[in-house]
């Protein structure tokens, strides 16, 4: 007799262990799909939390913008808002972030006529299934300066070969009573700034220059800022290794800026274009040093231009304001040795919309930049040149967000531009005078503070004005 087969215990162990493999894949699988189904949860969450304060900030820039469209006489300022008292109102809505997922803001802007208003956002996404998610923020303001920035441009700024900008104030203890200090390297600071609304790209390149300090481009990509090999933004010292030498949160992008509109004072005394040096009919028959204006008095002059060349010297005494009111042409030209001097304690204000060039021996100004003020009224007509040449210096405040400003290598600058664009090369060197941040009224206003709310404390003065 044969013996029964022994094989068929052994495919049912087999089956078991089968069973038994089948169920741990089982409670793996979802085990691994409950945490994979967490892990997506958490990301869109993450999502959609940062999105809330990209909805918040865009509520933030609608005030801010309202607020300087109003400083810019804008009659559509407040266009959409609802005025109540001195607070606005207004309510952003319609965004679709797909998969039936929505957001909406409301904007607040305190004391909204007043010279530093406050905004407060309030922006909550509603996700598919009706949950909710919100952010709070809130910026106060303070009115900007015209010179906020060491050279600010319209279009472009480009440097090249050994340019470098830094900084130092010329008035350090905030009092105009103290003598102003000048630019040295003992009181260099790494303070310097560019910055450019152009949202080119670039729309600021340092080449190989050295920035020592910080800078600002239109648009919202860091292309907005090139360098080359040898370049730097950033304070002295820095690290340097291959072409693009940037110091951390030394690049702010999606830079806006307002452009002042020029009024040229009225009053001047017209007179016939100035020469110096010129032949006059008496002795001394050749005039090569004069002065205009006189110690404690005030001078206003028209004049169609102004020319000081040779080795002439015009001496500049008590305040003294020049108003140049051609275009096209070059309106005030320094050349050969020629030079204009301030005397202690003077100043000397410029309006025109025509070119200048200053070279030779320069401009000579002794005290603060503050007392040597160029503004141009062209205000919208491009076509305008600044040009410092051979080893021209200028110590000054320039305002003229229509001309070109150039200083080639070998010039020196010192004080703060706004311009339409700049181009420093060669070995120019450009000290911005920090002590000019709060010169003049800007119009603008720029955030001063920025927080979250995320208290119930810190929510609770807004929970009326801002009810979604």
């Amino acid at each position: 007799m044969r013996n029964a087969p022994t094989t068929a215990p052994n495919r049912g162990g087999a089956l078991i262990t089968a069973l038994v493999f089948v169920a741990v894949i089982g409670i793996s699988l979802a085990s691994y799909l409950t945490v994979s189904q967490t892990a997506v949860h958490t990301a869109h969450r993450a999502l959609y939390l940062t999105a809330t304060v990209d909805l918040a900030e865009t509520g933030l820039e609608h005030g801010m913008w309202s607020i300087n469209a109003q400083e810019d006489g804008n009659p559509n300022a407040w266009t959409g808002w609802t005025i109540n008292g001195s607070n606005a109102t207004r309510t952003l809505s319609g965004f679709d972030y797909g998969a039936g997922v929505t957001g909406t803001v409301k904007v607040l802007v305190e004391n909204y006529a007043a010279s530093a208003p406050a905004v407060c956002a309030r922006a909550r996404i509603t996700l598919a299934n009706g949950a909710t998610l919100e952010k709070w923020l809130r910026v106060t303001t303070a009115s900007r300066g015209l010179f906020a920035f060491g050279l600010l441009a319209r279009d472009t700024i480009v440097m090249s070969g050994g340019a470098w900008v830094d900084s130092w104030q010329s008035d350090p203890d905030n009092d105009p009573a103290t003598p102003p200090v000048g630019w040295s390297p003992g009181v260099a600071r790494d303070n310097g700034s560019l910055a450019s609304a152009s949202t080119a790209l670039p729309s600021i390149s340092i080449g190989s220059a050295d920035l020592y300090g910080t800078t600002a481009v239109g648009s919202s990509l860091m292309a907005g800022l090139a360098m080359s090999w040898g370049g730097q933004v950033g304070p002295r010292g820095m690290p340097i290794a291959g072409p693009y030498n940037l110091a951390p949160g030394a690049l702010t992008t999606n830079f806006t800026a307002n452009f002042e509109t020029v009024t040229v004072p009225s009053g001047a005394t017209p007179r016939s274009p100035y020469v110096l040096p010129r032949s006059v009919a008496g002795p001394p028959y050749y005039l090569a040093a004069e002065t205009i204006g006189s110690p404690g008095a005030t001078t206003y002059l028209q004049l169609d231009s102004m020319s000081v060349a040779g080795a002439a010297t015009l001496t500049i005494e008590g305040d003294v304001t020049l108003y140049l009111p051609p275009s096209g042409i070059t309106t005030l030209n320094v050349a050969g040795s020629g030079r204009i001097r301030l005397a202690p304690d003077a100043s000397l204000t410029i309006y025109t919309p025509g070119n200048i060039t200053v070279s030779g021996a320069g401009i000579t100004n002794p005290s603060a930049p503050a007392n040597l003020q160029i503004w141009s009224n062209r205000n919208g007509s491009l076509g305008q040149t600044i040009r410092l040449a051979g080893s021209g210096a200028l110590n000054a405040a320039i305002y003229a967000p229509d001309a070109d400003l150039i200083l080639p290598g070998h010039t020196d600058f010192a004080g703060a531009a706004v311009v339409n664009s700049a181009t420093l090369s060669g070995s120019g060197s450009y000290h911005f005078d920090e002590s000019l941040k709060n010169f003049g009224s800007g119009g603008s206003v720029a955030i001063d503070n920025y927080s979250e709310l995320n208290t119930a404390a810190s929510r609770s003065p807004y929970i009326a004005r801002l009810s979604l």
